[in-house]
């Protein structure tokens, strides 16, 4: 998953440039699903070596720099099972259900540095490097961005819906 592109026409990579990008520093069966920058592909390197790999190759072809962020298929199915937000329907909620997938383990006090910035409608967890956020109104409302977690975890973040978590799962599923 990358962070960053795509988006209010800033970072501009089309997904069949970067199908090809991946396909050049050895990543196999790749496909990318939706504009915002995710890919899924085979490798038997380490996450820690693809995400470098991806990134060094990204600011070489582009110019910029983005994060990567790399989990596997288990992974992302551990991040639907850990869900325990209660009382939505994450099917009839999946757009408004987002996951923030953290490079590293928040500090203890993660919460306690967020609570200031959390609506009374919206909801949190964190469960290891993923953070849950339930927000009604909307992600566009919300005061919890990626660049407000990274200011005060002191990390780098890449957020996506739950629609498109449960869709990366099916796809990767269907490989």
């Amino acid at each position: 998953m990358l962070r960053g592109i795509n988006v209010g026409g800033h970072n501009k990579v089309k997904m069949a440039q970067l199908k090809l990008l991946c396909e050049s520093i050895g990543f196999a069966d790749i496909s990318t699903y939706i504009q915002t920058g995710n890919v899924l592909f085979s490798s038997r390197e380490t996450s820690l070596i693809l995400q470098q790999q991806l990134e060094q190759a990204l600011l070489s072809e582009f110019g910029f720099k983005l994060a990567v962020t790399i989990r596997s298929i288990e992974a992302l199915e551990a991040v639907q099972a850990n869900l325990s937000i209660k009382d939505i329907d994450q099917l009839q909620d999946s757009s408004k259900l987002m996951v923030s997938f953290l490079s590293e383990i928040a500090p203890d006090n993660a919460l306690q540095l967020l609570q200031p910035y959390l609506h009374s409608s919206e909801r949190l967890q964190l469960s290891g490097t993923e953070l849950y956020l339930y927000c009604p109104n909307g992600y566009g409302k919300t005061k919890l961005t990626n660049n407000l977690l990274e200011k005060k975890l002191v990390l780098t973040a890449t957020t996506r819906n739950w629609k498109t978590l449960l869709k990366l799962c099916q796809l990767s599923l269907e490989r």
